[in-house]
């Protein structure tokens, strides 16, 4: 059982060290960044697609590192599972304090944001902006307590 585990995150942390590195590949192959040519800007070319592939297979391997964690140690992810439940409520709590009426708003590219569209965007910024401030309240309530140690 370990040396699965062990191997999940080997493949794990090469993957993310392959999508690091064609990152950079990607960002630093444009030569010229402000005027690139047709082609740089039309087709997405091999790495894009080389990356997307890497990006599902990190949460594949995420997912599969979590679910054979909470099976064989299913305390040792109670932290994670809480976590969850708690940026969900936060979210859901922010949605439900939108307003309910809502005038729709015309966009520059002739979209048009409906109540429901601007609700989860909303709750999606306001869980934002109380996960920063929990990390920040975190960092500086740690740094308090080492002090006092």
């Amino acid at each position: 059982m370990k040396d699965k585990a062990k191997m999940i995150r080997i493949i794990y942390y090469l993957t993310v060290a392959l999508l690091v590195i064609i990152a950079a590949v990607r960002i630093f192959s444009i030569e010229d960044m402000e005027n690139p040519t047709a082609e740089e800007q039309n087709y997405p070319g091999l790495g894009l697609y080389i990356a997307y592939i890497g990006m599902i297979l990190v949460v594949l391997m995420w997912v599969a590192n979590f679910v054979f964690k909470l099976i064989t140690d299913p305390r040792s992810q109670l932290g994670a599972v809480a976590g969850a439940v708690v940026v969900a409520v936060i979210f859901f709590i922010a949605k439900a304090s939108m307003p309910v009426h809502f005038e729709g708003m015309e966009l520059a590219d002739s979209t048009f944001v409906t109540t429901a569209v601007s609700s989860y965007s909303s709750a999606g910024l306001v869980t934002m902006y109380v996960i920063i401030g929990l990390a920040i309240l975190s960092a500086v309530g740690t740094g308090i307590k080492t002090l006092f140690e």
